[in-house]
């Protein structure tokens, strides 16, 4: 009994372990830049996975019914919604000529939360007390089959996903963490797809859920990543802080894909609303067209440009300064 009681807890302090590094990376992330669609996207993986381990750690050592369904409930919840968010996650890494895809994407979010919760208060799953805690079953239900077979769909999606995102980098850099990243998550995400779903679900078997434990693994080089890139690239706070909080006019930063990353209050109150995570491209218009992409590669001290703003549809003087770390020039 000592050693049952000792196992069942080492197991659930291991997942508390996992979700308190997802609140340490989140922690890191959102006293950096959140500024981007990209950042927050990781940010609300991360409370997921967070959410998805510190659930199975307390059901794992649960001891009164209500506690273990609920507390199995909302990490059963957090583990299906990770794959749809990881997948919205991939998707502004890589570029597609349709919007239908991301459309696509969370229209199966909204219907994984809807299987997920149909999941949860239905009468498919046992709880198993076994010597590494409390395990679950789901023994071929139906609603868990249909699960699993969503899940899949995402889970090869976001495989495409990641191969996309290593062939489009354009920097060397970007191009081999996106390969890490590849292996790492081709490694380990498979391992939490067995113990999680595959499993309980068609075996009749129960398994220390693992995915929560494994997926940590393959989210670190997706954080360096973010960290890396926020240090290197040239950006307003490190480059031009003063100026860029100071002056009164209008500033939008843009990188090397000519998306806008930052911009300051005047530009917000002069455009009437924000454009982060927007092509520049899709916010000024050059001879009442949408400029090429090649129009913002080189310096211009003065351009007529049409932009819509709070105030209405307004002709512009545009200056673009183009500023390039040592990184952006590699193939």
């Amino acid at each position: 009994m000592f050693a049952e009681i000792n196992l069942a807890y080492l197991v659930a302090a291991l997942f508390f372990t996992i979700s308190g590094c997802y609140l340490y990376l989140c922690a890191i992330l959102y006293t950096g830049n959140i500024n981007t669609k990209l950042y927050r996207d990781y940010l609300i993986v991360g409370l997921h996975l967070a959410v998805f381990s510190l659930c199975y750690g307390l059901m794992t050592i649960a001891e009164h019914e209500t506690l273990l369904r609920i507390s199995w409930g909302g990490g059963f919840i957090a583990g299906c919604l990770f794959y749809p968010r990881w997948s919205l996650f991939l998707l502004n890494m890589v570029t597609f000529k349709f919007n239908v895809t991301s459309k696509l994407v969370k229209a199966a979010y909204v219907l994984t939360i809807l299987i997920a919760v149909l999941c949860v208060f239905s009468n498919e799953v046992v709880f198993v007390k076994t010597e590494l805690g409390n395990q679950f079953s789901y023994q071929h239900g139906l609603l868990f089959t249909t699960a699993f077979i969503l899940i899949s769909f995402f889970l090869l999606f976001f495989m495409v996903l990641q191969i996309r995102w290593w062939r489009e980098a354009e920097m060397k850099r970007h191009r081999h963490q996106a390969c890490w990243f590849f292996v790492i998550a081709s490694l380990l995400a498979p391992i939490g797809f067995v113990t999680d779903f595959i499993i309980p679900i068609f075996t009749g078997m129960t398994a220390v859920p693992l995915g929560s434990v494994v997926l940590l693994i393959a989210s670190i080089p997706v954080f360096i990543f973010l960290r890396t890139t926020q240090t290197l690239s040239v950006t307003a706070p490190n480059v031009s802080g003063y100026i860029y909080n100071s002056v009164t006019i209008p500033i939008l930063v843009l990188d090397h894909k000519n998306m806008i990353v930052l911009e300051n209050e005047p530009a917000v109150d002069f455009l009437g609303s924000s454009t982060l995570g927007k092509n520049i491209a899709d916010v000024v218009l050059k001879d009442e067209t949408p400029p090429a992409q090649s129009f913002f590669d080189h310096h211009f001290t003065s351009e007529k440009v049409t932009v819509e703003t709070s105030s209405g549809i307004r002709i512009c003087d545009m200056l673009l300064t183009v500023e390039k770390d040592r990184y952006t020039c590699e193939n």
